[in-house]
């Protein structure tokens, strides 16, 4: 009987360590997102498209982003904010996709044009989404991934609007839509 006591705890203290542990790691990944506010708009196509409001100053996002930034660190960046909207088995790191934020991110790629090696793939996903054209963001997610020798964690297809409000509602602080 007393076996049996000892390994059921010694079950339940490894199954709450690796809970602790899978909390810890993710909200290390997770970027500031406390308090922002989900909104939904139209595309030109009609496509519904989920944007946070942003919560950072334009300083605050300037100094997160400077224009020395490297070009890892633009990677991981757009690694990141790709997840909001993609289906993968496996996803690490995400960043809220605010137009604020993508428009600093132009800025930074267009200040290093002699610098990346990729500027001109980094430019095409950015101006898409600035405008709201989130059709290929699979694609973008598979190119940066590739980039970066990804072997787990291909997209396999772009959220509809629902699945990527209910991602959001999950791994994200905001509030629920249309609520004050």
């Amino acid at each position: 009987m007393m076996k049996w006591v000892g390994i059921v705890l010694v079950m339940a203290t490894l199954g709450a360590g690796t809970y602790f542990a899978y909390d810890f790691n993710k909200s290390n990944h997770v970027e500031e997102t406390k308090s922002e506010e989900l909104a939904d708009t139209e595309t030109a196509t009609g496509a519904s498209v989920f944007l946070f409001k942003e919560v950072l100053t334009k300083e605050q996002i300037e100094k997160k982003y400077p224009l020395d930034m490297s070009e890892d660190s633009m990677q991981n960046t757009l690694h990141e904010m790709t997840h909001q909207k993609i289906k993968a088995d496996k996803k690490w790191g995400l960043t809220p996709l605010t137009l604020e934020r993508i428009e600093r991110l132009l800025v930074v790629v267009e200040s290093n044009q002699s610098t990346y090696e990729k500027e001109d793939a980094y430019l095409e996903m950015l101006n898409d989404w600035k405008i709201g054209n989130f059709n290929g963001i699979d694609l973008d997610h598979d190119t940066i991934w590739t980039l970066q020798d990804g072997t787990v964690g291909e997209a396999y297809g772009i959220y509809s609007p629902a699945e990527e409000e209910a991602f959001i509602k999950e791994n994200y602080e905001v509030l629920a839509k249309g609520a004050e």
